[in-house]
């Protein structure tokens, strides 16, 4: 079970810090949750998160998961994404 904090996700046994942003995607309301570290905890957490790192470039982003509103998440998202 996922929840959502203030400053952290977590599943119970791991915590990743991040921060949230609610804007649309391609016409479709969204939360996205970014990382705020470099590490592994926050994609051991969500599943089928997005990174679009370039090694080749010394371009390196952090992790970011995206909540739309068909998913359990949803209000949890949206209400840290307010504060």
């Amino acid at each position: 079970m996922i929840k959502l904090m203030k400053h952290y996700a977590t599943n119970g046994k791991i915590k990743a810090r991040c921060w949230y942003h609610r804007s649309p995607i391609k016409d479709r309301d969204c939360v996205t949750i970014y990382a705020k570290d470099y590490t592994r905890e926050f994609d051991e957490i969500f599943q089928n998160t997005e990174n679009d790192s370039d090694s080749m470039t010394d371009y390196f982003e952090k992790s970011r998961f995206r909540i739309y509103p068909d998913s359990p998440l949803w209000e949890q998202a949206v209400a840290r994404s307010e504060r």
